[in-house]
């Protein structure tokens, strides 16, 4: 079973930093119960209408990186 990692970073308005580590049940996708996956729908609601592009939102394989885009 793949390890899946997930997290919410951003910038709100007046330099408020919000971080949640928002990784799933059992750190696995499969399966994911129907309220789960609304909530990630709803984290990445919450990052395209409030982050302005700052910070991240992710579900990522445990141990991924993207090479191609490291600074």
């Amino acid at each position: 079973m793949t390890r899946v990692h997930s997290e919410i970073i951003y910038n709100r308005e007046g330099d408020i930093n919000v971080h949640s580590d928002t990784c799933p049940p059992d750190h696995t996708i499969e399966n994911l119960p129907d309220d789960i996956r609304q909530y990630y729908h709803d984290l990445l609601d919450e990052w395209l209408d409030k982050s302005k592009g700052t910070g991240i939102f992710y579900l990522r394989e445990e141990g991924f990186r993207d090479y191609g885009n490291e600074e």
